[in-house]
């Protein structure tokens, strides 16, 4: 049974989960049809007159007011409720900076995303949505393999696993799944957080698993052991490949259908074609329209992929109670409702819920 406290935690997580994107809607939707959009050009093109400098302007614009507008939404979401509810160990001087570096990072990610967007559209008018989707999963690759060794350090500081018995057992697990010796490292999740977690991160050379302080010094060697066998499973069965091309096929699908209406919002705005830097905010709003749309999808997807991992890891270990174990005990430190309802399940989850988890690791442990 799920006590109170995590049943409130998750109400409030699933609440705000449901309202960001319809403030980011709402926000789209304002800008586009009150007119600012075509004030930011306008303001753009008197900063440069330079065409991608005049992107370059309006993307700054953009993502600085947006950062603005939902600074106290992320305020909330990723400070207040975490601290109300004991789960975070940051003071409010620390997630300041962090969440001024997740806005620089997402700046200059959104920066490079619209400059190929308007190079692309402007230079090949019939075929830009095949291109620009070919392009941002190539994008998307080179993000994956840079994020182990640029991103996460940023945020998290590495440390080698110094315990010599959980180092064994770690190569011991690794021989045993067949997978060539990747890195393996703690993080030092404990400085911000009191979850545990871990994730395998990274494409090619830069792949490697990482496990939180908050696992590895709470958590017995059988419960840390299936943990990484799970991991290590998303490497052997090449997950992160397949969810690359997952996406690939979402990313398209998404700017096809910016593609098919873009005469109806060129029309309807009073633009001369969709290059205009003006109707942006209208692209966007098609993209996360559908966004939302394929989001169970998505979600199935990613659930199956867990399931997998999940299924790998309990046979290769031959430790169902551990990982029943690991689960429950995940369920309550992480204060995770282990079983949601459906519709929430379908629309929030890229994992399945822990008493499906669970219910499966019974099912091969018989």
């Amino acid at each position: 049974m799920i006590d109170e406290k995590a049943r409130e935690y998750s109400r409030i997580k699933n609440t705000l989960a449901f309202i960001e994107p319809v403030l980011f809607l709402s926000f789209l939707a304002v800008i586009q049809l009150t007119g600012i959009s075509s004030k930011w050009k306008f303001i753009a093109s008197k900063a440069t007159t330079v065409p991608y400098g005049i992107t370059a302007v309006y993307a700054i614009i953009f993502g600085l007011f947006f950062y603005v507008v939902m600074f106290s939404f992320n305020y909330f979401r990723s400070y207040a409720i975490e601290h109300k509810f004991g789960l975070s160990n940051q003071n409010i001087i620390d997630w300041l900076k962090d969440d001024l570096k997740r806005g620089f990072l997402s700046l200059l990610i959104f920066i490079i995303f619209i400059e190929l967007l308007y190079y692309i559209v402007y230079n090949y008018a019939g075929a830009w949505w095949v291109i620009m989707a070919s392009i941002w999963t190539f994008i998307t690759i080179i993000i994956a393999r840079l994020t182990p060794i640029l991103i996460i350090p940023l945020f998290y500081k590495y440390a080698d696993i110094a315990d010599a018995d959980l180092k064994q057992n770690i190569m011991r697990l690794t021989e045993k799944c067949g997978v060539k010796i990747l890195d393996v490292f703690k993080i030092r999740l404990s400085l911000k957080t009191r979850k545990a977690n871990a994730a395998l991160v990274g494409i090619g050379k830069t792949r490697r698993v990482l496990l939180g302080d908050t696992l590895t010094e709470n958590y017995t060697k059988d419960e840390i052991a299936v943990v990484l066998a799970h991991e290590l499973a998303h490497h052997k069965q090449k997950h992160i490949w397949k969810s690359i091309a997952f996406g690939a096929l979402i990313t398209l699908a998404a700017f096809f259908l910016v593609k098919v209406f873009s005469e109806r919002i060129v029309s309807i705005l009073g633009l001369e074609s969709i290059s205009d830097i003006a109707a942006f905010p209208s692209i966007i709003f098609v993209i996360s329209i559908f966004g939302l749309i394929a989001m169970p999808a998505q979600n199935a997807f990613s659930c199956a992929l867990e399931r997998s991992a999940d299924a790998y890891a309990i046979t290769v270990t031959g430790m169902p109670d551990a990982f029943i174990s690991c689960m429950e005990r995940l369920a309550q430190q992480n204060l995770a409702n282990p079983s949601p309802n459906r519709f929430i399940e379908i629309m929030l989850y890229d994992h399945p819920p822990i008493s499906k988890r669970i219910e499966m690791a019974r099912g091969l442990k018989k």
